[in-house]
């Protein structure tokens, strides 16, 4: 779940100039974004499904994002901005585990993953030092479906073969601060250095139909929603070449990076079948989970006013 924060309006100062006669002037940008992400959910780490333990895969999928930015500038010094950016990436996505009663179990797919960030943000330029400071509030969510995933289950000599769809969905919202330092670069051209932290609160939900039609009822088709709420932490970074283009337009390149950690507090599991165990929050999926997100973003930013 990727946690960066604001860049537009910390890149504001290189339009400050084209601010003739006005206290208050408004910014539109737009910017594309590819990154690699090595998924803090499917990285290896064990999570409870059925009230069994599964291992899952390590995923590192590109993810490609678009948005758009507004902001409006006030007395050359504050900027309030908003911005939103959707996208998202397809990965192959395996549970697995064996055990004495069941033997191997695997449930393997390739969902198609979306998600959408929102970010707004109020921050002050401190006088001619080149720095900013900003502080804001974001809103998360992504979810993706697993529409036709394999089950297989061998056992004593016996292969049971079955398909299951699932749905799962994450929300977090929390706050946001960081750091920016900028300065000027060669012709007329700018570096800006950014560093923030984030702080957010969760929620996890996750369907899943199985349908295993050798088996007798009702393990031929065990039905299971988990929701989970968790909290957050993490860190961020970017650095930017900027270039004016024109009084009005200006043109981004940034390299991007952000890291997180998740922490699950409760975790509900039911079933329409009986469960081994009970789930404790220890075995979430979103419990030590550490998320780690590293791109290329390219973006123009016009003055409107």
């Amino acid at each position: 779940m990727r946690l960066r924060f604001v860049s537009f309006v910390l890149t504001l100062w290189c339009l400050m100039g084209a601010a003739i006669h006005a206290e208050i002037n408004g910014y539109v940008g737009g910017d594309v974004y590819v990154s690699n992400w090595q998924m803090g959910f499917a990285s290896g780490k064990v999570v409870n499904v059925f009230g069994s333990q599964f291992t899952s895969n390590k995923a590192s999928p590109n993810l490609y994002m678009a948005g758009l930015s507004f902001s409006l500038l006030y007395n050359k010094t504050w900027a309030l901005s908003y911005q939103g950016e959707a996208g998202g990436t397809k990965t192959d996505i395996s549970l697995s585990r064996t055990s004495t009663a069941s033997g191997f179990e695997e449930l393997k797919s390739t969902p198609n993953i979306f998600r959408t960030d929102h970010n707004l943000a109020i921050s002050r330029v401190l006088g001619a030092s080149g720095f900013s400071v900003f502080l804001g509030g974001k809103v998360q969510y992504f979810g993706y479906e697993h529409s036709n995933g394999q089950y297989t289950n061998i056992n004593s000599g016996n292969t049971f073969s079955g398909t299951f769809s699932s749905k799962t969905t994450i929300l977090n919202y929390g706050p946001a601060a960081g750091l920016a330092y900028m300065f000027p670069f060669v012709q007329k051209s700018f570096i800006s250095v950014q560093a923030g932290i984030v702080y957010f609160l969760g929620n996890y939900t996750q369907n899943v139909n199985l349908l295993v039609p050798a088996r007798p009822a009702p393990g031929n088709n065990p039905i299971l929603e988990q929701t989970e709420k968790f909290t957050g932490f993490g860190y961020t970074a970017l650095i930017s070449f900027i270039k004016p283009l024109s009084q009005r337009l200006l043109f981004q390149l940034s390299l991007r990076g952000q890291y997180y950690t998740t922490k699950t507090k409760s975790l509900d599991v039911t079933s329409n079948v009986p469960l081994p165990t009970t789930a404790t929050a220890s075995e979430g999926a979103m419990n030590d989970v550490s998320d780690l997100l590293i791109g290329g973003q390219l973006a123009v930013i016009y003055r409107m006013f």
